[in-house]
């Protein structure tokens, strides 16, 4: 079986080894096409799903958005790039975790909550919140983040 495995770095960055042949590492974007990625996920159409996070850290004199979005990339060239760049939801803060659900939901964690977001064809429809973290911390590593299905098909989150 082929995976594929999505990568996002700079030109400065090293380039990773793939150590197992059944992966493939391909280049599905870069900057500017996508600013500080703090997740990611692919869907059962192999669209790679990150987010864009703008607000984690921004430094002084930042010229980029204001607030975090989850951008879609699909439509590969045959070098791997995504020919095809959507923006499925923005305006939040501290974007940290994004999953997909077997019925196409988007479940996205940010510092302070853990939201569903309904799929409508690539564009967000509802947004519920489902956990909220009641705190008055403010870094966003000590928030809500990370995401794993169990074979029960319970959603599993971190908290920090």
């Amino acid at each position: 079986m082929t995976l594929l495995l999505a990568l996002f770095c700079t030109a400065s960055q090293d380039v990773p080894v793939v150590t197992d042949d059944r992966l493939v590492l391909e280049m599905v974007a870069q900057h500017p096409d996508l600013n500080t990625p703090t997740g990611m996920t692919v869907d059962a159409k192999g669209r790679v799903w990150a987010i864009e996070s703008n607000t984690h850290f921004p430094p002084k004199n930042y010229k980029g958005r204001l607030t975090d979005r989850i951008l879609v990339f699909e439509d590969y060239s045959g070098a791997g790039r995504a020919r095809r760049v959507t923006t499925f939801a923005e305006g939040f803060k501290y974007g940290m975790g994004i999953i997909h659900g077997k019925d196409g939901t988007v479940y996205f964690a940010t510092r302070w909550e853990v939201y569903a977001l309904e799929d409508k064809g690539g564009v967000c429809g509802e947004r519920k919140v489902i956990v909220k973290l009641e705190t008055k911390g403010n870094y966003p590593h000590n928030g809500l983040s990370g995401f794993a299905w169990d074979a029960a098909g319970l959603l599993y989150f971190g908290l920090g």
